[in-house]
């Protein structure tokens, strides 16, 4: 989820506005046997092997519809991480409620990303280097310099 955002974030334009629905565990449970059970939570106090504590951060869940059509895989994580993970990213990060307070989001904007931040992800070290096909690394080096020419146009502006 965290690379997730982070590409959205180096995607979206300085004006553009991030939506993403939460899905909370007490809406897909609700009136069955699994109401009372709230994440974070402990699923042991001593973990084989290693020891110590193992929690329950998240649910997986998948949903099919009466038309056969899946869902398959999606997470419900916690509000509070998903709204720090999108506040490294963008300035202002709000949790909204929509469909009369049933359903919750979470809508990004300013963002904070720099573009030298993203060249310098185009930085490898020799063993990298000698593990990349010639033609790759003369493609990779024309996208790096590509974005070098143009956050100096935007530094120039």
């Amino acid at each position: 989820m965290k690379q997730f955002i982070s590409n959205v974030s180096y995607w979206l334009s300085d004006d553009g506005i991030f939506f993403i629905p939460i899905a909370e565990f007490k809406n897909l449970v609700n009136g069955t046997q699994y109401n009372d059970i709230e994440f974070p939570f402990i699923i042991t106090d001593n973990a084989p092997v290693y020891g110590g504590q193992i929690l329950a951060t998240a649910f997986m869940w998948s949903w099919v519809e009466p038309s056969g059509k899946r869902h398959d895989n999606m997470l419900v994580s916690q509000v509070e991480i998903m709204i720090e993970m999108f506040n490294k990213y963008f300035q202002s990060v709000e949790l909204i409620e929509y469909a009369n307070g049933y359903y919750k989001g979470i809508v990004a904007t300013n963002n904070k990303q720099d573009l030298s931040e993203l060249i310098s992800n185009f930085s490898f070290n020799n063993n990298e280097m000698s593990s990349i096909l010639p033609e790759k690394l003369s493609l990779i080096n024309k996208v790096k310099n590509n974005f070098k020419k143009v956050l100096n146009l935007f530094k120039k502006n």
